[in-house]
């Protein structure tokens, strides 16, 4: 019996930790069939992650610093390398690192937390967005909360708002695909 996304490829971001939510995501499209590219950016934490998931699935194991250009364009180009292409992109990487008042939130502070939650989404879609284009389409999946920001948590709110216009322009700019 196939699965529901079978001969689907999916590129999953933020599955660093066991029961993140990139992690269960991997999980529920590994068991329904598809080939699955994992990425974090420790070598460790991947191969562990990988290792859960593997169990009669077919999975990549990427260790990637996604707020690198140039290590995201090469993990795009690994998983169609491996796989033919990429059906899906389910960006998840980033998380709250950053929390305090926003009088006292530094550069350095708003910077790595809109790059872990904000940079990584951009260059991952950017990244596959072409190659989707010519394969006759493909699927972002972007991950938010903006509309509930919480005190303590600026840059992080920012960013996931951020999240909403990019996925909307995204959909302008690639809808037909």
């Amino acid at each position: 019996m196939g699965g529901l996304l079978d001969g689907k490829i999916a590129l999953v971001t933020g599955v660093s930790n066991e029961g993140q939510i990139g992690q269960s995501v991997a999980r529920v499209f590994a068991h329904n069939g598809a080939g699955v590219g994992i990425a974090a950016r420790s070598q460790k934490n991947v191969e562990a992650r990988a290792k859960e998931l593997e169990a009669g699935t077919k999975v990549l194991a990427l260790r990637v610093d996604l707020t690198d250009e140039t290590q995201v364009g090469q993990a795009v180009e690994r998983v169609i390398a491996h796989y033919g292409r990429i059906h899906i992109l389910v960006n998840l990487a980033g998380g709250l690192t950053r929390y305090k008042v926003a009088v006292d939130h530094t550069l350095p502070d708003w910077n790595a937390e809109l790059n872990n939650n904000l940079l990584t989404a951009f260059l991952c879609s950017r990244a596959v967005f072409p190659h989707m284009r010519e394969r006759g389409g493909g699927c972002i999946i972007n991950f938010s909360r903006a509309g509930r920001p919480q005190a303590n948590m600026v840059a992080y709110n920012c960013a996931k708002a951020a999240i909403v216009a990019l996925t909307q322009t995204l959909a302008l700019e690639g809808g037909t695909h």
